[in-house]
């Protein structure tokens, strides 16, 4: 299995010194986060400006803040200038992220679709460019692109998503899924997770002509934390957890698990904290078998195991490849210390 990292979120240096890191240790990928502080595209370009080999893509990109036409210019000279080892991983976000930008969007997901049509058609074009969409309209008669047509077809577009219609629109449009780390859980992988990205990938079919019934490259998050002190790497795991659950929606993704109350538990003592919100204090709330079910935790040694074991389940459930997600929670000599803890530790798999 395909072995490779996110970095999220953290200063551009260090987003440059953990490529260079994930290069040499012989890592598959690098993936960059945004946020309203960040820009994942300029960091995939600063990542890949300091490497020669190792893939960098972008996990995920906010689609709705730059229209697709724009994505689709900037995507060809990330592609040109990386030397065809860029992947645009793309995704509308939450509600929630939408609203920070001023953005309201009705049908996010099919709007989604949409917006990935119109951005692989462009990137297609040679000479003009129309599209007439219900979301999405563009006319260029005079588009052209300096880089060439064959690296940019070669370009793979991620869709990411966690409840089912994003899922399926992603796996109907896009060449690749990046799943959340939250879609891995079981049983939702199984009854909700693959089940969409297969209805989606017949859709997809049945859209685009000539082609079959192609299953879309699945790229899985799994929170990730290693220390040599294991009770310290499995409570900056909790942290994450403890932040993923204190938004409502994610819950769904609990059931069945067993864990449904830990969700409730963890949305009660967020909305009790007074900011600056203790983090590791409601993480106590995050139960040992619900830690060990959907993060690898632990120490170098610790790690090795876990990540055998995961990739087994993964390649079971036709998952090519496990981005490491690093705990963030506690700055940036937190997030350096775990990003480089997975890289040494992936290297000597």
């Amino acid at each position: 299995m395909k072995r490779s990292i996110v970095v999220v979120g953290g200063p551009i240096w260090l987003v440059k010194e953990v490529a260079q890191a994930a290069e040499k240790a012989g890592l598959h990928r690098v993936w960059q986060t945004e946020g309203t502080n960040s820009d994942a595209i300029v960091r995939a370009l600063a990542a890949g400006a300091v490497t020669s080999s190792v893939l960098i893509g972008t996990g995920i990109a906010y689609s709705f803040v730059r229209p697709p036409l724009h994505m689709a210019a900037t995507a060809a000279d990330v592609q040109e200038a990386l030397d065809g080892r860029f992947a645009l991983g793309i995704g509308p976000g939450t509600r929630g992220i939408r609203r920070r930008y001023g953005i309201v969007e009705d049908h996010p997901a099919p709007r989604f679709g949409e917006y990935v049509d119109l951005l692989k058609a462009a990137l297609a074009t040679e000479h003009g460019f129309e599209f007439s969409g219900r979301f999405f309209t563009s006319s260029a008669p005079l588009l052209h692109y300096e880089s060439s047509r064959e690296r940019r077809l070669s370009l793979p577009i991620y869709g990411s998503g966690l409840n089912r219609i994003m899922l399926e629109h992603a796996a109907a449009h896009c060449d690749g899924v990046a799943l959340h780390p939250l879609t891995g859980i079981e049983p939702y992988l199984q009854d909700v997770t693959l089940p969409a990205i297969e209805r989606g990938a017949e859709r997809g079919a049945l859209r685009t002509t000539g082609r079959g019934a192609q299953r879309p490259a699945l790229a899985m998050w799994r929170i990730t934390s290693v220390h040599p002190d294991r009770a310290i790497a499995r409570q900056r795991a909790a942290i994450v957890l403890a932040f993923y659950f204190s938004t409502p929606s994610y819950a769904r993704a609990l059931e069945g698990t067993g864990w449904e109350g830990v969700a409730a538990t963890l949305q009660a003592e967020f909305r009790g904290s007074v900011p600056p919100v203790d983090w590791a204090r409601i993480a106590e709330k995050v139960p040992d078998d619900m830690l060990d079910a959907i993060c690898i935790a632990g120490t170098p040694e610790d790690f090795a195991a876990k990540v055998h074991a995961v990739e087994e389940l993964y390649a079971k459930a036709g998952i090519e490849e496990l981005v490491f997600e690093p705990t963030s929670h506690g700055g940036v000599e937190m997030l350096a210390q775990s990003c480089f803890g997975i890289v040494q530790a992936a290297g000597m798999l």
